[in-house]
């Protein structure tokens, strides 16, 4: 009985460290794991927010391009040459007589229209 008080004495000293260092590594294994999902979650939210600048970025761009497209004039509608028209003449207010004007086919000026030249 001495030998088994004597053996489980010398056991639970030689065992008691080992005890105690099983549970410091649990202890630094839980800290760890902490870290890991604590950087974890600032790396998703890192992420989360580069992928929304670069969201904010890409409609930047597509404003830009757009706005310089707008300020371009366009190959395709190209302004006309102005063409030389010569100046029509009105003509004279006549005097109307106190009885009216007399109005007949012949007495009514036809417009002018610019001819073309060959």
């Amino acid at each position: 009985m001495i030998r088994a008080s004597l053996a489980a004495l010398c056991l639970t000293a030689l065992c008691g460290p080992v005890l105690a260092q099983d549970a410091d590594m649990v202890v630094r294994v839980n800290r760890l794991e902490g870290q890991v999902r604590q950087l974890s979650g600032q790396l998703e939210q890192a992420q989360f927010q580069t992928r929304k600048l670069e969201e904010q970025l890409r409609k930047f761009q597509q404003d830009v391009e757009f706005r310089f497209q707008e300020l371009k004039p366009s190959p395709k509608v190209a302004a006309p040459a102005p063409q030389a028209v010569a100046p029509v003449a009105k003509p004279k207010p006549a005097s109307i007589p106190a009885s009216g004007p007399a109005v007949t086919p012949a007495s009514v000026p036809r417009p002018r229209t610019a001819t073309a030249v060959p």
